[in-house]
């Protein structure tokens, strides 16, 4: 016997098209199971139901006062599993239709290949207009047995979605879950079809796909994608899981149908993220769901797939396109939203290393958010542009926040800036933004720069700014140039602590100057200071070197007295 099942909710407009085609088929031993699902339409669809079901008995009709609510009417849902094992099981939406000889030839298919299973191909209609949109349908007729299914996944994978155009034997009905209890992990809200085709799958010996379509899938606007169901996110795992359970019987997942099943969970989830994005839920809301996405089970295994295969080119679209919602909604301004974002973008970029601090990357997010398709983009001469405009309209006389000054570091660095230009804003910060100077530890960015130069590795960030334009010559690698700036500055305070830095400065330009008058200058100040400084030892090598070269000069005869006497 043949059992055949339609629910329809509020179907008035298709459901006779529908039942028709169930009641013309050509093969009619069959049992028609047809179920109202708690309409809201009147009475109406019920009405239809009720005058077929007096037409003809093979209907076996069923009311639910409440959508979904099966008290009453559990054997719809039970029928899968109460009917015999050689007993065929089949379904119709109430808005599709099945040819009229679908069930002749999909019998007659299933004895001649021995099939548990039987599935058709379908043609894909536009309910507006009735005119077909496409279709699914293989070449030649396809069985599967054994390592076949393994071995040809992508090709049937594609039939296994959905539960209408299928015949099922009882047997394999059976192990299909009822989700009556709320405990059994199965996909509630998303998925029922699939997750019902792969359970019965594995309860089949052999399946075949027939090479014609005999089913019509209509499609219509409705749309419920304002009505997003968190528990879509578990689906799409429960799902994938699913499929790689239903391959584990034929051993290792090969990397090929691993590749594919990461494909499909990747539509998958583009899918579901549209659905959200479009969905009804507060922005807060959509934030959080949108991370859960990102976090999800399998999704950082899926994304590393994406980047590196065919794929790549449609998840940049998605990204893009998924960043440009989250920067630009208005009421996700506050800092939950901006963290939520922040930690998005790190998720959905795994390719992207973010350069600035969290604190300075949710500060964008709130009242820059331009800045930050700039930065993953790495189009640091936009941010700095960006910038340049944020200035003028908010801060022109007072630049003193840091996150935006780490902003201008960050970019400033990537850019490659000269030595000199990167030191020129640093001495800037240091001297206009004395809050960004310290949160920034600029004095130590200032010392790593000075490192970088033989020159100037001993100089103090101090000593450094007030001889600011002597060291930019020396980053440009211009020794004379800064030699004669170093000496035409004057009225110049150099405390104690830098001020051996400073003559040692003041010597070694000289020498790379060749000005021996300099140099000699500097070597009497340094013999000086070693002397004032107690430093004995040191003060005499200085002054043994170089007493031979200038024995007749007062301020060596000066040094000499002094030497001796503290010996």
């Amino acid at each position: 016997m043949i059992y055949i099942r339609t629910v329809a909710y509020n179907a008035e407009q298709t459901l006779k098209r529908a039942v028709d085609s169930i009641l013309n088929q050509t093969y009619g031993d069959f049992k028609y199971y047809l179920c109202d699902n708690g309409s809201t339409d009147n009475g109406k669809t019920r009405e239809i139901i009720e005058e077929y079901a007096k037409a003809d008995n093979r209907i076996i009709p069923f009311y639910n006062e409440k959508n979904h609510v099966w008290d009453n009417n559990l054997e719809v849902i039970t029928l899968v599993h109460d009917i015999d094992d050689e007993d065929i099981f089949c379904i119709l939406d109430a808005d599709d239709e099945y040819s009229v000889t679908f069930l002749e030839e999909m019998l007659a298919f299933m004895n001649e290949q021995d099939l548990d299973i039987a599935a058709c191909g379908n043609d894909f209609i536009n309910a507006g207009d009735n005119k077909l949109v496409g279709y699914r349908i293989l070449s030649q007729n396809l069985i599967l047995q054994g390592n076949d299914f393994a071995n040809h996944l992508p090709v049937y994978h594609q039939f296994i979605r959905t539960i209408w155009g299928k015949l099922f034997k009882g047997k394999t009905t059976k192990k299909t879950i009822l989700g009556i209890d709320p405990n059994e992990l199965i996909p509630r809200t998303y998925g029922n079809d699939t997750f019902f085709t792969m359970c019965a799958l594995k309860g089949a010996n052999r399946v075949g796909i027939l090479a014609k379509s005999l089913h019509k899938y209509y499609i219509s606007n409705k749309s419920t994608s304002s009505n997003f169901d968190p528990d879509r996110i578990k689906c799409d795992i429960i799902l994938h899981e699913a499929a790689l359970d239903l391959l584990k019987p034929y051993g290792v997942v090969s990397l090929a149908n691993l590749n594919f099943l990461y494909a499909v969970y990747y539509n998958a989830t583009k899918d579901t993220l549209n659905v959200l994005v479009n969905s009804n839920r507060s922005i807060l809301e959509k934030m959080q769901f949108i991370r859960e996405v990102f976090v999800s089970k399998y999704m950082n295994t899926v994304l590393i797939y994406v980047l590196n295969n065919d794929n790549l080119f449609h998840y940049k679209l998605l990204r893009k396109n998924l960043l440009k919602f989250l920067i630009t909604q208005n009421d996700a301004r506050g800092s939950k939203c901006a963290h939520l974002i922040a930690e998005i973008i790190g998720l959905m970029y795994i390719d992207f290393q973010k350069s600035i601090s969290n604190n300075c990357f949710e500060y964008l997010i709130m009242k820059m958010p331009e800045q930050v398709e700039c930065l993953i983009n790495k189009d640091y001469f936009r941010v700095l542009k960006n910038l340049d405009i944020w200035y003028k309209k908010h801060n022109k006389h007072n630049k003193d926040n840091h996150l935006i000054t780490e902003l201008e570091l960050v970019a400033l660095s990537y850019l490659d800036t000269p030595d000199d230009e990167f030191f020129d804003f640093l001495i800037e910060v240091q001297k206009k933004r004395p809050i960004s100077s310290k949160e920034l530890q600029v004095d130590e960015q200032i010392i790593k720069l000075l490192s970088k130069y033989p020159l100037l590795e001993n100089l103090s960030p101090s000593l450094a700014r007030d001889f600011n334009i002597p060291v930019r010559w020396v980053m440009r690698n211009n020794i004379p140039q800064a030699f004669d700036a170093f000496i035409s500055i004057d009225n110049v305070y150099v405390n104690n602590a830098d001020l051996e830095s400073y003559i040692m400065l003041g010597q070694n330009l000289s020498a790379f100057a060749e000005n021996m008058d300099a140099f000699i200058y500097f070597k009497k100040m340094m013999i000086s200071y070693f002397i004032n400084d107690s430093r004995i030892e040191e003060a005499t090598l200085e002054f043994d070197e170089y007493e031979s070269l200038l024995p007749n000069d007062s301020d060596f005869a000066e040094f000499r007295k002094k030497l001796r006497k503290d010996e």
